[in-house]
């Protein structure tokens, strides 16, 4: 469905022409968890510059924002867990973790974009912190946002997310270095499996750093549906927090259910106990 609607941002500003409020359904069953409002611009705006790529909404953008949502349904984080997007574009994988209780900050790099994201979290009543962060320079107070009142934890975020960001193979060192600084848990992204030349050498990099291990599988057809395409899920944890998690697909309703067996220590801290 699509609204015109007028957008103010700094910079300039998208008319009704220029821009609609998309009505986003992840699945078809009218749930309200799946069901979000977010203002986008016009391929034709977006093609006049990169820089408001970030104001279209990527099928990437879907895919992860279903896998959350069914994983964080399945499986709640715990009280007090933060988040952090990067190449947030619209917001879509952000807001829907916002949703399930994550404390989360959103991040581009173009003021176009950001004032866009503020936008759309406010329209789908959530609270998050929108700040400007571009990989190959990490601020320091990016990371301070996420440290809890317990100084005995490391700092950074619980779970870092991202949607179609290995497009670039130039730019994988800086991302990987942002993932490494900013992630104290798991780093979960989304990427299609074709023509992104980003994701084998981001992938190799996690896979030879120290205390980081790397899961790599394909989203399977419940959260690709109408999208076209095949797409990639990346799994990078610091630590021992990954081993405990398969990939979607991989006996989805046991992984994601929060089975402790299949949990170690260190990953229970990022998920409320359930009884």
């Amino acid at each position: 469905t699509e609204v015109p609607l007028p957008i103010m941002l700094l910079g300039g500003m998208f008319d009704s022409d220029d821009s609609y409020v998309e009505v986003v359904e992840l699945y078809d069953d009218g749930d309200e968890a799946g069901r979000f409002e977010l203002r986008v611009a016009c391929s034709e705006v977006a093609n006049r510059s990169s820089d408001f790529s970030g104001g279209m909404l990527w099928p990437s953008a879907y895919v992860l924002a279903r896998w959350l949502v069914d994983h964080f349904a399945q499986c709640p984080p715990v009280a007090g867990a933060t988040g952090l997007e990067l190449g947030a574009g619209c917001g879509l994988g952000g807001i829907a973790l916002a949703r399930s209780g994550v404390s989360m900050v959103l991040t581009d790099h173009h003021e176009v974009v950001l004032s866009n994201l503020r936008k759309n979290a406010a329209s789908n009543r959530v609270s998050a912190t929108v700040q400007a962060l571009r990989w190959q320079d990490v601020a320091e107070c990016v990371v301070d946002a996420a440290v809890v009142e317990n100084k005995t934890e490391a700092p950074g975020f619980d779970f870092v997310i991202g949607s179609d960001l290995m497009y670039d193979a130039r730019a994988m060192p800086a991302l990987a270095a942002c993932v490494q600084r900013t992630c104290r848990g798991l780093f979960l992204a989304v990427s299609p499996a074709h023509e992104r030349a980003g994701v084998d050498p981001f992938v190799d990099f996690f896979r030879t750093a120290a205390d980081w291990t790397v899961q790599v599988g394909a989203a399977p057809p419940c959260y690709t549906t109408g999208l076209g395409d095949v797409y990639t899920t990346i799994i990078c944890a610091k630590g021992s927090n990954v081993c405990s998690i398969p990939l979607p697909g991989e006996a989805l309703a046991m992984a994601m259910g929060c089975d402790a067996s299949r949990l170690d220590v260190n990953s229970r801290k990022l998920y409320a106990r359930r009884e």
